[in-house]
């Protein structure tokens, strides 16, 4: 809430609160859960598509599936909403809600997936070393892995792909299916350690925003608050805007 209404809302001090904390909880565990749920859901429903063991496969199992979706998105979005927020904004290089938004820019986001992530490492540590919380900074290993591993994982998938087309047309139909089946559970296996990389960068990213949290909270006066503290790191070019 702002206390002097003539005071820009950009040169105000920004306030924190334990409900910080429990925002930054409940927003990573509940995402990830759901993409979890997700992930196992998707495997279970084609084993019972091909085994045709159980009718799972229809518009119900569908629309489950979508609404999980759709839901993980959501939360994780507000994760990295969040998380960029508890930054003050003379130490971070663009807005939170730029961050999470642009994600959802069609071929904008395949840069900004590489884009966001390393800018947040970058203004993140630098405030962490300020503060003397320097434990809690987001390490280079886990950058690296969950913006590396997708192209390891795509690379193995086309393998994947010029083997069966070599291979399933000259199998008769019973021995090309289960062929089928067992070369797409190996793609499908490819994107759990995926997910575990991103989970593991989002965990991070949730430790250092809590860090910084519990900084500012235990010092509500710190002089890192104040617009002057620091010089404002060079903003991320913004997408291009359609005629």
């Amino acid at each position: 809430m702002r206390d002097n209404p003539n005071i820009p809302f950009s040169l105000m001090q920004q306030r924190y609160t334990p409900e910080d904390l429990r925002q930054l909880d409940t927003r990573f565990f509940g995402g990830f859960g759901l993409l979890l749920l997700y992930y196992f859901s998707f495997v279970l429903q084609a084993v019972f598509m091909f085994g045709q063991e159980f009718n799972m496969h229809g518009p119900q199992s569908m629309l489950f599936l979508m609404a999980v979706g759709i839901a993980a998105i959501v939360l994780t979005l507000m994760l990295l909403h969040k998380c960029w927020a508890v930054i003050p904004s003379q130490w971070r290089r663009t807005t939170p809600g730029r961050a999470a938004g642009f994600l959802l820019i069609p071929y904008f986001n395949l840069y900004w997936a590489f884009a966001m992530p390393i800018g947040y490492r970058v203004d993140a540590n630098r405030l962490l070393e300020a503060c003397g919380t320097s434990r809690a900074k987001i390490s280079l290993w886990s950058l690296v892995l969950v913006l590396g591993y997708p192209f390891v994982a795509m690379a193995a998938q086309f393998v994947i792909m010029l083997l069966m087309m070599a291979t399933l047309p000259g199998m008769p139909e019973p021995e090309a299916a289960s062929a089928f089946l067992k070369m797409w559970f190996i793609c499908v296996g490819f994107y759990f350690p995926m997910f575990l990389f991103a989970v593991i960068f989002a965990w991070q990213m949730r430790r250092a925003a809590k860090a910084i949290v519990r900084h500012f909270i235990e010092h509500p006066d710190d002089p890192l608050l104040r617009p002057v503290a620091a010089p404002r790191p060079p903003p991320f070019p913004r997408p291009p805007q359609s005629e």
